[in-house]
């Protein structure tokens, strides 16, 4: 039995429950193991994947939030997850990780950790922990000659990832040369979001399920580096990604290897990424990416 771990945020859960969707040869020989805040997500991802509940707690844990948390509160969060981890866990188990962080060491001291094979980009890692051929997945392009409708997803729970009303303007400008429906949409409960209102066609969601509604609905996906641009690769929607840097790593696979992503200086600085990628699914036709 695979064990994976998924303590921190909902995109780590989105592309683990992914990976074993489209690479594990046997989904039932998998299991995952979930702080209980990211249990609200889980109904979006299919009935079939084998999810274990960790504790009782439903806030973040103050574990992955050192510069915001206090000394009790982390040290009692290194206690409860050593406690409930274990009691999950037999005394031969072991589990797979993503990542070298020494906040696994701490909570789990006596399991053996299992580390995905290193690559360019996390889903290539997992597909090469499941022995699968990423590569000759069919990723075919869907091209529509009707009026297409792009949902535009600003927010990210880090400031630095968040896409700001000039850069938005800068995508309403470019896409405003082919015949298309464009939305903002933001969760109901972040902050500013009526400054975005004010700007751009805004429509609010309250729930996860709501956003996986959205995704669906829509043709086509651009979003900061945050959720909803993993939650349309797990739709297999079209998903363009813009990131205050280059983190070719955390990128959903489409987007990695179509090079369906940008800066946000590459964006400014009017490079034409965002436009091909628009075109590629508007008309039979391709832009020249020289």
């Amino acid at each position: 039995m695979n064990k994976f771990i998924c303590l921190k945020s909902f995109g780590d859960l989105v592309i683990v429950a992914h990976s074993i969707n489209k690479y594990s040869k046997n989904k039932k020989n998998n299991q995952i193991l979930i702080s209980k805040h990211l249990l609200p997500i889980t109904k979006i991802l299919g009935s079939s994947l084998n999810i274990i509940t960790i504790g009782n707690k439903y806030d973040y844990p103050a574990i992955f939030n050192l510069k915001n948390s206090r000394i009790s509160k982390i040290i009692y969060d290194f206690i409860y997850y050593i406690y409930f981890l274990h009691r999950n866990l037999l005394l031969n188990d072991s589990v797979i990780i993503d990542n070298n962080n020494i906040r696994y060491d701490l909570i789990l001291p006596l399991t053996k950790k299992i580390l995905i094979p290193y690559s360019k980009n996390i889903y290539i890692s997992y597909a090469k922990f499941f022995n699968f051929d990423i590569y000759n997945l069919n990723n075919k392009l869907i091209n529509y000659n009707s009026k297409l409708n792009i949902a535009i997803f600003p927010d990210s729970r880090i400031d630095l990832k968040k896409l700001s009303l000039s850069l938005i303007e800068v995508i309403r400008k470019k896409i405003s040369k082919f015949d298309i429906n464009f939305y903002v949409y933001m969760y109901t409960d972040l902050k500013n979001k009526d400054k975005y209102k004010n700007n751009f066609n805004v429509i609010n969601y309250f729930s996860f399920n709501e956003l996986s509604d959205i995704i669906q609905d829509n043709d086509i996906v651009i979003s900061s580096d945050s959720l909803p641009a993993h939650l349309a690769e797990f739709f297999e929607k079209p998903v363009f990604v813009i990131s205050p840097f280059r983190n070719e790593y955390w990128l959903p696979f489409s987007s990695f290897i179509n090079r369906y992503w940008c800066t946000f200086n590459e964006l400014v600085d009017n490079s034409n990424y965002l436009d091909i990628f628009i075109f590629n699914h508007f008309s039979n036709t391709k832009l020249d990416k020289n």
